[in-house]
């Protein structure tokens, strides 16, 4: 016995048993184990539908006790049994003994016998018509960046002056005075454009003559075995079967291969091939939201990204109280012999600004700014630098972060286990994009000073220039095998802390800045970039946000 439960809209669900009685298995048995499944079901008007081989024949006159003791259970629990024509046949006998039963009306379940010659029974096609809300289109909204609307928009942000962010000394209305500028040339510029999203995926093979020939001949050696009983026929419908099924399974190797070879990235056509493979029966565009809060299943959009924004805000808390760690600002391990201190960042220039942006990674993800990357690459360096290193200078003087700034969007990612498990997810947290500019101004100088004070240790890989994991594993590769080679013991402690960055406690953040020389302005700008950040969860529902 196996069972499925599926969850349909309105908050219904749909129970689907699938049972199996041997010929000579007890029936009282198997009805006593139906009974104890079937009353663990809720009983608030969910539907039901059982199938399977019970073994129970409808069309045996003889068998009529069995089939009254059958109905008189289903009849309980208001399910009724579907009456089949005959669901195997052989050379000596016609049988009904497959059941399809449900609590549905006759109107809403439809029944068709199909004889495809798999196996000795036919199978059992059920359409159930269980009325649902109406389907929702799935649709993608985006901004339309073609070159016409590129074109208006430089031409309009050419003909702003800019003074009312080079006159306003506060940065908090200097930035929000360039939001509302650049937002707007955007909006009349570059309007949203909605489209039906449709569904991708990797078609890997067609079906060949050749194939189509094989499952023919399968399918002739089939019906020959039922109607003969012959053990011959049988053995030749047996090795015909695998002669299709090996078929199959090479062409569509031979497809992958194809596809990876023609590709020109390789690894990206692999794994478009392994999520094919994963996903074949998924419906990609059916993307709803399943979550389950305290036992309850939770579905709403607006109560799951609730869900999400309420976990993501609270598990650090959680993991430290867990462990029971104290905060502290105490820094250990700190003795650094600082040539200079950094006490206020230097401000910057408008070539700085443009290096910067042409460095950064172009991508197709916004923040709650809705500003694209595509759209500040082709023409802040040219129409927004001014402004935008106004902006900056005037944060750094005033060793301000913009409250603007510190607005996060939250996208759940799915990483491991049950997608309807809160903590299976992780968030991936998309900042502003002109904030992005701001912290890379400030991430040089930061670098510069501890590369000035000798303070980044060699052993240091994570978040540098011109080094990886790779290089980090060919380091300790060699310096094990360096001391085997000298004949000493090596022993290796290696750590993964749950939840590093987010359990980083910001007191801590700050005194470890105050002890690499970050002191005065600098560091109190670090302080407002810490403090006082707000985010929202988005998810997409059906494709649509």
């Amino acid at each position: 016995m196996a069972g499925i439960k599926l969850f349909l809209n309105g908050g219904k669900q749909l129970f689907i048993l699938e049972i199996y009685r041997p010929p000579r298995g007890s029936l009282e048995e198997s009805l006593i184990i139906i009974s104890r499944v079937l009353e663990t079901f809720p009983t608030n008007n969910n539907p039901i539908c059982i199938v399977g081989d019970l073994n129970v024949d409808s069309l045996n006159k003889k068998k009529e006790n069995e089939n009254n003791a059958l109905r008189d259970l289903l009849a309980t629990y208001i399910i009724h049994r579907v009456n089949l024509p005959p669901t195997r046949i052989t050379n000596v006998s016609r049988s009904s003994i497959d059941v399809v039963c449900s609590n549905l009306s006759p109107a809403m379940l439809k029944v068709k016998v199909v004889h495809e010659h798999i196996a000795d029974h036919a199978g059992q096609l059920c359409a159930l018509s269980i009325p649902a809300k109406a389907k929702i289109q799935p649709t993608a909204t985006y901004i339309q960046l073609n070159n016409q609307n590129l074109s208006r928009l430089r031409n309009l942000l050419a003909e702003e002056d800019w003074n009312n962010i080079f006159q306003t000394m506060d940065v908090e209305k200097a930035y929000s005075a360039l939001m509302v500028t650049t937002t707007s040339a955007l909006d009349a510029t570059c309007p949203y454009k909605t489209s039906r999203s449709k569904k991708t995926g990797v078609k890997l093979f067609l079906y060949t003559p050749e194939v189509l020939r094989l499952r023919t001949e399968f399918i002739e050696a089939q019906e020959r075995s039922n109607s003969t009983g012959r053990a011959d026929d049988r053995l030749e419908a047996a090795q015909k079967k695998k002669t299709y099924d090996l078929k199959l399974k090479t062409i569509r190797r031979e497809a992958s291969e194809e596809l990876i070879s023609r590709s020109s990235n390789k690894s990206k056509a692999v794994w478009s091939v392994v999520n094919a493979e994963r996903r074949a029966c998924e419906d990609v565009n059916n993307t709803t939201w399943q979550l389950r809060i305290s036992n309850d299943i939770v579905t709403d959009p607006v109560e799951v990204a609730n869900s999400f924004n309420e976990y993501f805000t609270t598990i650090a808390g959680d993991i430290l109280r867990a462990g029971n760690v104290q905060k502290s600002t105490q820094v250990a391990g700190c003795n650094h012999h600082l040539v200079n201190e950094l006490t206020a960042f230097s401000l910057e220039t408008t070539d700085e600004v443009r290096g910067i942006i042409r460095a950064l990674k172009q991508k197709t993800s916004t923040g709650v700014d809705d500003v694209l990357f595509q759209t500040s690459e082709s023409t802040v360096k040219r129409k927004l630098c001014l402004p935008l290193t106004s902006v900056v200078n005037k944060s750094l003087e005033q060793a301000t972060f913009p409250s603007l700034m510190k607005v996060a969007k939250v996208y759940p990612l799915h990483k491991k286990g049950k997608r309807d498990g809160i903590s299976n997810f992780r968030p991936i947290s998309l900042v502003p994009t002109f904030s992005k500019r701001l912290e890379k101004v400030v991430l040089t100088r930061i670098v510069r000073h501890l590369n000035s004070n000798n303070i980044i240790p060699e052993a240091q890989h994570g978040f540098m220039p011109g080094r990886s994991t790779i290089t980090a594993v060919a380091s300790i590769v060699e310096h094990i095998l360096d001391n085997l080679e000298a004949g000493r013991t090596v022993g290796g402690a290696f750590l993964d802390l749950s939840k590093a960055f987010d359990c980083l406690d910001h007191g801590l953040i700050l005194a470890k800045l105050g002890a690499v020389g970050v002191v005065g302005a600098a560091q109190e700008w670090f302080r407002t970039y810490l403090f006082g950040r707000r985010q929202l969860v988005e998810i997409r529902q059906n494709h649509q946000r």
